[in-house]
């Protein structure tokens, strides 16, 4: 759960291919985001505790640490927010071709990219193995030559596929090479008993979003993924490609249908179906599941590991599905997803390709990024930590974790207060509420301990091989854990990226390094623009855990409902009636599409909650002792909270985000939570003929 938006480019079903192309947006697109903007953290951050900082000169944007030339000052507050804290500044913004979106996330995303390249230039210098992986990639030259060489023994193997227990085998080995799977499966922390491991499996398939194959919005995005699969079954040789496409697109048509969607796959509850192995293959006979098992490694599995079954219909379903598929189709999808997995580790025509589809017809994005770019991405997505090693190393001195964790210590009070003097929660529930917040974990800039590479073998003529020894790699590690204790210190991320997150299941929340630069956080800006930015991430991720999911959790990350009926019906009534407010929300939203409030929900109330406790935790550091932070500035903050979402976005990757991704347009993530808080009326003086004015009676205030 996390404060920025995955990549709305679609993730094809291979592993493989989800970690390379979410990498590769995360650098060339925008996940959330994560230069040789060596002042970012390194020169402006001084290490003076949080509660000591004044305003001074030398902010890194505007005077004090506000774009007041960006502003649309003829755009009343009260009718588009969005527009007016940013809206010159927006017009003026122009989308770089290998771009979808483009703005604040994207903008540090690119500093930051050149500053991870630097780090890999070194590196391939001095002939480490990180530089080497960078290397094999770089190597232009010889992937052209082998072209589809490597990937050669893997169709071959795909060809051989007259079975299910053949088709298994193949999809067992989905994460350790390219190879795909109908079927999501991986190990993590159970929810029910957080501190140990559990297998889990999921529905799967694939290669668009679910609503892609059923909304006549998509059909010409729909008619093009099928000439697409026809494309890279030609570049592998398949045989007769074009029917063998309409057959694939056929066959993900039927899984799309009961598979469950991303609206419903945001319920913990539901996802929690646990299975023995033989009443998963009663349940779901359609496919060969002791099979895979056994070839996955997963065979027997120490008596403390659980088997769950998340979606567990759409599995049934799924595999009922494959058991009803001709072998002649089912070898063409694994050959096309396969392709699909591979083509970034092949030459320059099935790169182009993969290219050619996700990112210029699904995103509208008009070229590919620079080549040293998507060599970032592809050792960030094999090799991250290293990366974020020697980053952190470089680009964020301890003095900067200590302002951070100062911060958070200041918006976790700040939370408290509003807790204690919550209205709607029972004296029962508040008490529980407190000690969740008091044990939450906060993790800020990098990792207590870094994975340790040594023992993948790493050759610098061998991208596809380097791949492959990887994701094998990551899988050993993965099996070994099971029956062992969780490690609640291992992260989601890396260190180097703009984003944070929320675990539910471990309590925790986790603020890499890379989010703490401008607009984020300057501590040469005036404290109202950094509460308004980086303490509204703070706030955000702390009210996650009290969002329509999170608050499933207990105090220990357990799955586990603590909260009173009455107390639930009450969080209902207040969700339910935000979520309307996103749901009529259409300024910035293309004609036809609208926000999904259901799949949206989560988000939206982080975003609220984040607002609210960023500014009572500003008031209290305004309030306290010393008396040189002068009067408090509420316009400040809600100007430097709008800042940190001015952002551009193609309209088929705004589509797309509004089908498949949990976090609400930046529009509307600045225009609704505004209308809710009466500070915000009070500041800007909003009155009741203004577009986005809410009636008293009608705003949410949750936490």
């Amino acid at each position: 759960i996390s404060i920025s938006y995955s990549p709305s480019f679609p993730i094809p079903n291979s592993a493989v291919m989800q970690k390379d192309l979410l990498c590769r947006l995360k650098v060339a697109v925008l996940l959330s985001a994560s230069c040789s903007f060596t002042g970012a953290l390194g020169l402006y951050l001084t290490g003076v505790s949080t509660n000591r900082l004044q305003y001074r000169s030398g902010a890194v944007i505007g005077d004090w640490g506000f774009r007041v030339s960006g502003q649309n000052s003829s755009m009343p507050p009260g009718d588009n927010f969005f527009n007016y804290v940013s809206g010159t500044y927006i017009d003026k913004l122009k989308i770089p071709g290998d771009h979808s979106t483009w703005g604040q996330f994207d903008i540090l995303n690119e500093l930051t990219q050149k500053q991870v390249h630097d780090l890999l230039e070194n590196e391939k210098h001095a002939g480490t193995n990180v530089g080497k992986f960078y290397e094999s990639y770089m190597d232009v030259d010889r992937l052209e030559t082998l072209d589809v060489a490597p990937l050669q023994p893997t169709l071959n193997l795909i060809a051989s596929i007259n079975d299910s227990a053949d088709f298994a085998t193949m999809a067992a080995q989905e994460p350790v090479g390219f190879l795909p799977s109908p079927f999501s499966f991986g190990i993590g922390a159970d929810d029910r008993h957080p501190d140990r491991y559990c297998v889990m499996i999921d529905q799967g398939g694939l290669g668009l979003p679910q609503q892609y194959y059923s909304d006549p919005q998509f059909a010409q995005k729909k008619a093009a993924y099928r000439n697409h699969i026809a494309v890279m079954l030609r570049l592998a040789r398949w045989p007769d490609p074009e029917d063998a496409s309409r057959k694939v697109l056929a066959l993900e048509d039927s899984i799309a249908a009961v598979s469950w969607t991303p609206a419903q796959m945001r319920d913990p509850v539901a996802l929690y179906n646990p299975m023995t192995l033989q009443e998963l293959q009663t349940a779901a006979s359609g496919f060969d599941w002791m099979t895979l098992f056994r070839v996955a490694g997963l065979e027997h599995l120490p008596a403390n590991v659980s088997l769950i079954v998340q979606a567990k219909s759409a599995v049934i379903s799924i595999a009922k599905i494959i058991g009803a598929t001709n072998y002649t189709v089912l070898r063409a999808w694994a050959a096309f997803h396969t392709v699909s997995s591979a083509s970034n580790s092949l030459s320059s025509r099935f790169e182009n390709a993969t290219f050619e589809f996700f990112g210029k017809t699904l995103e509208g994005e008009e070229k590919q990024s620079d080549r040293w770019k998507r060599g970032v991405a592809k050792v960030n997505a094999y090799m991250g930590e290293a990366v974020g090693k020697s980053y952190v190393t470089r680009y964020f001195p301890e003095k900067n974790k200590r302002a951070m964790e100062d911060l958070t210590t200041q918006l976790k009070h700040a939370f408290k207060l509003r807790l204690e003097s919550n209205a709607w929660l029972s004296t029962k529930s508040k008490a529980k509420a407190l000690v969740k917040l008091q044990k939450m974990d906060i993790q800020v800039g990098y990792p207590k301990k870094f994975k340790n590479y040594e023992d993948l073998v790493v050759d610098e003529s061998d991208l596809f091989g380097n791949v492959e020894r990887a994701l094998a790699f990551s899988w050993k590690f993965e099996v070994s854990r099971l029956g062992k204790a969780v490690d609640k210190d291992e992260w989601e991320m890396l260190p180097h990226e703009i984003n944070a997150y929320n675990m539910p299941n471990f309590n925790q929340i986790v603020f890499p390094a890379g989010i703490l630069q401008p607009p984020f956080f300057d501590p040469a800006a005036d404290m109202a623009v950094n509460f308004g930015g980086i303490g509204v991430v703070i706030g955000h991720e702390m009210s996650h855990g009290f969002d329509d999911e999170g608050r499933l959790y207990d105090e220990n990350g357990r799955l586990n409902n603590w909260w009173s009926d009455e107390d639930t019906k009450k969080f209902q009534e207040l969700s339910d009636a935000y979520g309307d407010q996103f749901a009529k929300f259409m300024q910035g939203i293309p004609a036809g599409s609208h926000i999904n409030s259901n799949l949206t929900l989560g988000e939206s109330i982080a975003d609220l909650g984040g607002l609210n406790i960023a500014l009572a935790a500003y008031h209290n550091w305004i309030q306290s002792a010393d008396s040189t932070r002068g009067e408090k500035n509420d316009t400040r903050y809600f100007l430097g909270f709008g800042q940190v979402w001015a952002e551009k976005v193609r309209e088929d990757a705004m589509r797309n985000q509004l089908v498949s991704d949990p976090h609400p347009p930046a529009i509307a993530r600045v225009n609704v939570p505004t209308s809710n808080m009466q500070e915000w009326y009070a500041t800007f003086g909003v009155e009741d003929t203004s577009e986005n004015f809410r009636d008293a009676s009608a705003r949410v205030v949750i936490w």
